[in-house]
């Protein structure tokens, strides 16, 4: 095999020590790079075949299908990838529904008759128990969701190998496959369908209702975005206790403008996938992982992989939650990992001023400017795209932004306090740091309770979502405009 490099390229990304290391026909077989030898490195050119190729499609959408239209369950049914072998899951006995509570009864039962059918019975369970409540909705249109597993899967393993092999050497084998190391951390094949179900939930709004399988994914898509009443959103217990949220506050959320949006709910689907693959793209692409000498930090990677999986996991928590002190708790531990990304990829910064800077950061996602980074990023993605469906991020954003800034110059100007960028990161850090408990040291809890009566906006459950969204679309440009914002 030629390990010599005969092109006119410069070198984009060195692996440190490679050659004395891994084999390169290895190293070329986990890699979508073409590795050449370099001294004791192994380096990549920046006119490598992989930087000429369009971007891996780690989730794709298929065209979609009128469910009201004939043969449509088998059709769906042949659009679906193959499926694991799991005879042997630890599959229920029985499956319970909810009973008695209306569309949400149905939707259970067409979700498990969708997930626990046998591949050769699915498209007789979508037409009785899955398309009747589909139609009832309005959700006519369904396209199957496929994941990319291979590709995904490679891209995840590559830097996790790589650092194994170095740190263990000779019993590498055991600590990648006996004990596994990472894996719990590292993002899963299913993790893209993750966040797309993320980005497709915000309360009380559904883009489409995504029914699943092992391995497989359908979603069904209406004329319009629909929504629900919040209480199908929570728990058992806001049924049976009053909601006295409402009764202490008087906002309203903000809500999507109905107008020339209504016929976007596919645009969104499509908007959603792209930000899907652009979000995975960047965090398990290497060359987002070098380090300002040009070499591959595989544990920075590692590390940035795992932390993409928490955030999903975070806006999740949230849409699912019932108690709002759980949501906002979980959305301050969002902007804590959100801060130490951004943090963390800003070049030039000591280790010092890198904890000082995240932990300052954490309290300002609430300020005008950063929720106007999120407002520009939809707005630009409308300009290159003119896909109406930005404009109606753009214009959901702006509500958010607004209700948010008009919450916190409230409660400042009923205590006749001045009122300035400084004030939202005051209130929101005392906020914080209840967390810990009233008991708060230097006056923080006394002092500030005495001057403003500090609140959170109602629209603060959806900023994480906000965030994600705008992140995934552009994460290069979204982590240096709020680097830039730091420093202010």
């Amino acid at each position: 095999m030629n390990s010599q490099y005969c092109g006119n390229g410069n070198i984009k990304m060195r692996i440190r020590g490679g050659a004395k290391i891994y084999k390169l026909e290895n190293v070329r077989k986990m890699s979508e790079f073409k590795f050449y030898s370099l001294g004791d490195d192994y380096v990549v050119y920046d006119d490598d075949p992989f930087f000429q190729k369009d971007k891996t499609n780690f989730l794709s959408m298929s065209e979609t299908i009128d469910i009201r239209e004939k043969d449509s369950a088998e059709k769906i049914v042949q659009l679906l990838a193959v499926e694991p072998d799991v005879s042997k899951l630890a599959m229920p006995n029985e499956v319970g529904v909810i009973g008695d509570m209306g569309i949400l009864s149905k939707i259970d039962i067409a979700c498990k008759a969708f997930f626990f059918s046998a591949r050769e019975n699915l498209g007789f369970a979508m037409e009785k128990h899955v398309f009747p409540v589909m139609l009832e909705l309005k959700f006519w249109k369904a396209s199957s969701l496929t994941m990319n597993v291979d590709s995904f899967y490679s891209r995840v393993s590559f830097c996790k190998m790589l650092y194994l092999i170095n740190k263990f050497g000779d019993k590498s084998h055991e600590a990648i496959f006996d004990r596994r190391l990472f894996s719990d951390v590292l993002p899963s094949p299913i993790d893209p369908i993750e966040l797309f179900n993320a980005l497709n939930v915000f309360p009380p709004y559904v883009t489409a209702m995504t029914m699943h399988r092992p391995g497989s994914a359908v979603i069904f898509i209406g004329n319009e975005i629909k929504s629900f009443h919040y209480r199908a959103f929570e728990s058992l217990p806001n049924y049976l206790y009053p909601e006295m949220k409402h009764l202490m506050s008087n906002e309203a959320k903000s809500s999507l403008g109905r107008g020339n949006y209504n016929l976007e709910a596919e645009k969104l689907s499509e908007i959603i996938v792209l930000a899907v693959n652009s979000y995975w793209d960047f965090f398990t692409s290497p060359i987002s992982w070098v380090d300002e000498d040009g070499y591959l930090n595989e544990l920075k990677q590692i590390k940035g992989m795992g932390l993409a999986k928490l955030l999903i996991s975070d806006v999740m928590a949230i849409q699912r939650s019932s108690s709002s002190f759980a949501r906002n708790r979980v959305m301050f531990e969002f902007f804590d990992k959100l801060s130490s990304l951004c943090m963390e990829r800003k070049e030039g910064v000591s280790e010092y001023d890198r904890q000082r800077f995240e932990a300052a950061l954490a309290s300002k996602f609430m300020q005008s400017e950063l929720l106007e980074l999120v407002s520009r990023i939809f707005k630009f993605q409308y300009r290159k795209t003119r896909n109406k469906a930005f404009l109606l991020l753009e214009k959901f954003s702006m509500d958010v932004k607004l209700n948010v800034i008009g919450h916190f110059g409230k409660i400042y100007a009923d205590a006749g306090e001045i009122f300035d960028s400084n004030s939202i990161e005051e209130c929101v850090r005392l906020i914080r740091n209840m967390a810990h408990g009233t008991f708060l040291g230097r006056r923080k809890f006394e002092d500030l309770f005495l001057k403003l009566r500090p609140s959170l906006p109602s629209d603060v459950d959806r900023l994480p979502w906000l965030y994600i969204f705008a992140f995934s679309l552009d994460p290069v440009f979204f982590i240096k405009e709020v680097g830039v914002f730091s420093s202010k």
